[in-house]
């Protein structure tokens, strides 16, 4: 599986991993890590790539997600804290983009925090490009918030052409904000004709009366992830929460512009920024 030769060797991991993974984690991250309770599904899908250092000690981890439009979303990258600085995150990068270009898949793309100078560093260094300035944000949704909140919107959803929903993502100031860029879930696409028709074809993108249009769609059985294509945001916000009561949703989360004001509306409506996500950027690159 490597591509560079290296003193590191990488792989991916196993269910017999598991334990050492999880040491890894709470080395680098801490014993709140959130990978710990998903690890398990993790490492099942079969994309947790695992690298070990020449006396075959596990330093260093990142999981690799197929998307639909044969880029490749990376996520839960870890680096042991012994180990860093030393070439390990961007060993990872080479050797997924070597698996990635064996899959025909085009573009690899992660999340850095702003404030997250060792990765901002490692993904430079790996020549992947910064391509948009977001934020996340999220919202939890009982029962009791659901029935009196009095921002949830009352309007019709409507059902627009295609040519009308490509007209609204092709002018929309938040894709503007986002440079071209959209967000499906917890990963990022190129907003073109052929992503969308994709998303609408999945039933992920809804229309309102009001001009308002956004993308929701379930990552967990109760929990949604939208993005904001056109209309005021508040307004687009409320219908969000009306389909999420609508969906039977208990949490909802987002990428926003990073924006002063729409993130301003957004808090107005009850949606926290996340610690991990303040302020972040988009990185790309072409494999």
């Amino acid at each position: 599986m490597e591509a560079p030769s290296s003193v590191f060797h990488c792989r991916l991991a196993r269910s017999s991993d598991q334990r050492k993974i999880a040491r890894l984690c709470r080395r680098a991250v801490g014993t709140d890590d959130y990978v710990l309770h998903i690890l398990s599904d993790t490492i099942k899908k079969k994309h947790l790539f695992i690298v070990f250092s020449d006396s075959n000690a596990l330093i260093g981890m990142s999981n690799y997600t197929p998307v639909f439009d044969k880029s490749a979303w990376l996520g839960m990258a870890r680096t042991d804290p012994s180990w860093r600085g030393l070439g390990v995150a961007q060993f990872l990068q080479k050797n997924m983009a070597f698996y990635a270009r064996r899959h025909g898949v085009n573009a690899l793309r992660f999340f850095v925090l702003s404030t997250n100078t060792s990765s901002l560093r490692a993904a430079r260094k790996g020549k992947f490009k910064a391509v948009a300035d977001v934020a996340h944000v999220s919202l939890k949704l009982g029962s009791s918030m659901l029935a009196s909140h009095h921002s949830y919107s009352n309007l019709k959803e409507i059902k627009h052409s295609k040519e009308r929903v490509f007209d609204e993502v092709h002018n929309s100031r938040y894709v503007k904000a986002m440079n071209g860029y959209i967000s499906r879930g917890y990963a990022f696409v190129r907003a073109n004709r052929k992503n969308i028709e994709w998303i609408l074809l999945h039933n992920e993108l809804f229309s309102y009366e009001d001009n308002s249009a956004f993308i929701l769609c379930k990552t967990e059985p109760a929990h949604g992830e939208f993005c904001l294509l056109s209309g005021r945001t508040g307004r687009c916000l409320a219908n969000i929460l009306q389909k999420s009561l609508e969906m039977k949703l208990r949490t909802l989360g987002g990428f926003l512009p990073y924006n002063r004001s729409v993130i301003y509306e957004a808090a107005r409506l009850g949606f926290e920024r996340d610690i991990w996500a303040k302020h972040g950027l988009l990185f790309e690159k072409k494999v």
